[in-house]
C-alpha cells in the first residue's frame, strides 16, 4: 500500500433504539452506513438487532454485553470490479465506562462480529478513549482504535488497521 492511500479516510452514520426489557436486560435494534477509501469499501450498510446485558450497577464503573445478530451489505469501490456481499454476522460486543476519579474517564467498546456460516472470517475492532479534565470546560482527549479484518475485500488491503488521536475539549 502506497503512503499516498495510508491516510484516513472513513465516515459512519449509526442509529440505534434501545427499548428497556428489564433492569438489567435492553433490547437493541440498529442501522448503520460507512465508507472506507483506504480498506477499499464504497459502502457497507448493516442492520441489525439483539439484547444487551447490563453486567454491573455502579454508575462509577459500567459494563454491558451484547448480542446481536445483524445482516451485512458491503460493496467494494471500483477498483474491484462487482464485489459485493451480503452476510449474515454475529455481533457481540464489551462495553465499559469508568469514572475512577471527578476528572478522568475511561470509555471502551470491543466487537467480535464473525460471520455465521464461516466462523473464521470474523472482524474485530475496538474503540477506547481517555478523557482528563484539565479545568472545568477544557480536557484532553485520546482515542485508540483497533481494526481486524480476517478477509479484507481485497488482498492488498492490510488485516490489521489502527489509529491514535489525541486533542482539546472545550466545551462551551
Amino acid at each position: 500500500m502506497s503512503t499516498a492511500n495510508s491516510l484516513v479516510n472513513r465516515g459512519a452514520q449509526h442509529l440505534r433504539y434501545n427499548r428497556k426489557i428489564s433492569t438489567k436486560v435492553k433490547w437493541e435494534a440498529f442501522a448503520q452506513t460507512q465508507y472506507d477509501a483506504v480498506s477499499n469499501i464504497e459502502l457497507r450498510a448493516l442492520l441489525g438487532t439483539g439484547p444487551r446485558f447490563k453486567l454491573s450497577k455502579n454508575d462509577k464503573y459500567k459494563f454491558y454485553l451484547g448480542t446481536l445478530v445483524m445482516f451485512e451489505y458491503e460493496k467494494a469501490k471500483d477498483v474491484i470490479s462487482d464485489r459485493f456481499q451480503k452476510d449474515i454476522r454475529g455481533s457481540m460486543y464489551l462495553s465499559f465506562s469508568m469514572y475512577p476519579t471527578e476528572t478522568l474517564s475511561i470509555i471502551s467498546t470491543s466487537y467480535f462480529q464473525p460471520k455465521i456460516d464461516t466462523l473464521k472470517d470474523y472482524r474485530l475492532s475496538s474503540n477506547t478513549s481517555v478523557l482528563i479534565k484539565i479545568l472545568d470546560d477544557l480536557a484532553f482527549k485520546t482515542t485508540f482504535n483497533y481494526f481486524f479484518d480476517a478477509f479484507p475485500v481485497s488482498a492488498d488491503i492490510p488485516n490489521t488497521q489502527y489509529e491514535l488521536t489525541n486533542g482539546l475539549l472545550y466545551t462551551f
